[in-house]
């Protein structure tokens, strides 16, 4: 059963128990772990500055990324709706985003260090309304913070086997892996914090704290 606390609308799921079962990644797997205390590949963000401009590349978190376009454009906000709370049945951009549940290949919600739940949640609304596409290339396995609120973390890994640029449909893909992280593992954690990683066939997300971030 998922918290009823967590009503921000990325993605509505019933259950993702009936999916998969919490498990930490199996020794031997190629897949990359995020770094619970540091990650220094970074990331590349394709974002439009003003509605229908072209897109400009931003290098940061999404904080850094909303700091860098209030700069050009102050509208950037209000015009993008980043700060407004989507409707609790919100799909429109689902369909665009490479986030399917069912291709989740393991949830490890023991990983990480605790990092507050709210800090969190605005980090996953502000990835689920940036407009966009992020790209990362492949550095001997390190991972990118896409989002860093007072060390409240999480971080987007490129799993791809033989290196390459991963570049996702949306940030909201993200958002949509770190949400239902969360909600997968309410419970399991001391009351309003929260941690853990999730695992796809070419990229992970993982939420946690990092000092200094």
């Amino acid at each position: 059963m998922f918290s009823s606390a967590i009503t921000f609308g990325i993605i509505i799921l019933t259950s993702l128990s009936q999916i998969l079962p919490v498990a930490a990644v199996p020794a031997g797997s190629n897949l990359v772990r995020p770094s619970p205390r540091r990650a220094t590949q970074d990331v590349v963000w394709e974002v439009q500055i003003h509605p229908g401009g072209p897109l400009v590349n931003v290098t940061g978190t999404v904080q850094d990324v909303i700091r860098y376009a209030e700069k050009i454009n102050p509208n950037f906000r209000s015009d993008f709706a980043i700060d407004d709370q989507p409707p609790a049945d919100d799909s429109s951009h689902v369909a665009r985003a490479e986030y399917v549940p069912s291709t989740i290949q393991w949830i490890d919600c023991d990983w990480g260090y605790d990092a507050k739940l709210d800090q969190i949640i605005d980090g996953i609304k502000y990835l689920a309304k940036v407009p966009g596409r992020p790209s990362m290339g492949w550095n001997n396995g390190e991972c990118a913070i896409v989002s860093c609120d007072w060390g409240a973390t999480i971080q987007w890994c490129n799993n791809m086997d033989k290196g390459g640029v991963k570049t996702l449909n949306s940030y909201r893909s993200i958002a949509n892996a770190a949400n239902d992280l969360v909600k997968y593992c309410a419970g399991r954690h001391k009351t309003r914090v929260t941690r853990g990683s999730v695992y796809f066939h070419d990229w992970s997300v993982g939420v946690s704290q990092v000092y200094g971030c």
